[in-house]
């Protein structure tokens, strides 16, 4: 392969993405956005100073904790060091007096939270899709949505918590993967016009695969996905032949020999991002990224293409740029010469989720 294929582009995103599950009291958990509770933090400190200046009061936070700031990468050991340290703020400024003016923004806060919450007690019927725009309605209040789906499909109840569902969002005329949804975040809450929500594995990998092809819904499954990530460019053929073999077997609706050839592919069962961006072996060198079956494969494109494979146990953890355009993958200290990758591209919060996850077992 010595030119660059074109895969389709995931979603840009703007950023502000990340959620934190918050524990307010015993009977309230919400799941606030960091960019709402730096809103909330913004309007205290504007709250003590118009304080201040119409009493002349010498009001002040300096006795709260200091608010977490933005940093340039975040992994996922650190999301949840911050999370705790949000939820320390927020019980701090629980205790202050009913009668301060930072309680006041905080009991807004909550009584916001509380509303929204409420809404999540009644069942609603929702639709979750497939890669292949085929769906299933679900009737659920939005929690556990992924292993709802699996147990709607007769998927194996061991498998139940492999799968996830992620957010899609149509643009340019196609319904691109944006984020993963978390384990506490609101399905509803990410319902829009332009918006739906789509089930597929969390991580891939061959045991998956043998367990799903013993029954006809987890076949289909498989051969849908299959031919997504063919049609879509992700399942590159190794052959002309081969090639010619699939669109063979799709005019002729042979759905078993289609993915039978599909599974013996170098990069059946992966998602595969790219063009993009990469450090190695020097800054902004072209490449593409391909991950499943607990590898990260990395196609450089220089005067040749060359691909280096990293097992996910050489991998410390993947960390976000807070503006979400870069992920730098940290090593860990046990490989050579080498400490970390990072990688320029728009697709950095749907890759980290899916290396996250294979990391998860680890």
């Amino acid at each position: 392969m010595d030119s660059l294929p074109k895969i389709p582009r995931f979603l840009k995103s703007s950023g502000g993405w990340i959620d934190f599950e918050i524990h307010f009291s015993e009977d309230l958990v919400h799941c606030a956005r960091y960019r709402r509770l730096g809103k909330l933090y913004v309007d205290c400190v504007r709250s003590v100073r118009i304080n201040a200046k119409l009493r002349q009061e010498n009001t002040s936070i300096a006795g709260l904790p200091p608010f977490p700031p933005k940093i340039v990468f975040i992994s996922h050991q650190q999301l949840e060091q911050r999370r705790i340290l949000l939820q320390n703020w927020l019980q701090a400024i629980a205790s202050l007096p009913h009668t301060s003016c930072i309680y006041q923004q905080y009991a807004s806060f909550v009584s916001e939270c509380k509303a929204k919450s409420a809404c999540y007690n009644d069942k609603k019927e929702i639709k979750v899709f497939f890669l292949n725009d085929s769906f299933v309605s679900i009737v659920t209040n939005g929690k556990r949505l992924a292993e709802s789906v699996a147990i709607a499909l007769d998927f194996p109840s061991n498998l139940c918590r492999k799968f996830a569902i992620y957010l899609q969002i149509k643009a340019s005329g196609s319904w691109q993967l944006h984020k993963k949804l978390r384990s506490f975040d609101q399905a509803f809450d990410f319902l829009k016009p332009r918006t739906r929500l789509c089930f597929t594995r969390d991580f891939f990998s061959p045991a998956i695969d043998y367990e799903l092809g013993q029954s006809e819904k987890g076949f289909s499954f498989l051969f849908n996905e299959a031919r997504f990530h063919y049609l879509s460019g992700s399942l590159i053929p190794r052959t002309v032949l081969d090639d010619d073999y699939f669109k063979k077997f799709l005019d002729e609706n042979k759905e078993e020999n289609f993915l039978q050839l599909a599974r013996c592919q170098p990069y059946y069962g992966c998602f595969t991002f790219g063009p993009l961006l990469c450090s190695l072996p020097n800054e902004g060198t072209k490449c593409l990224l391909t991950i499943g079956d607990y590898k990260v494969r990395i196609r450089f494109f220089l005067q040749n293409a060359f691909e280096a494979t990293l097992s996910i146990r050489h991998i410390a953890f993947a960390s976000v740029s807070t503006d979400s355009i870069s992920m730098k993958l940290q090593l860990k200290p046990d490989f050579p010469k080498i400490s970390s990758i990072t990688f320029a591209t728009s697709d950095v919060q749907v890759i980290s989720s899916m290396i996250s996850s294979m990391l998860d077992p680890f």
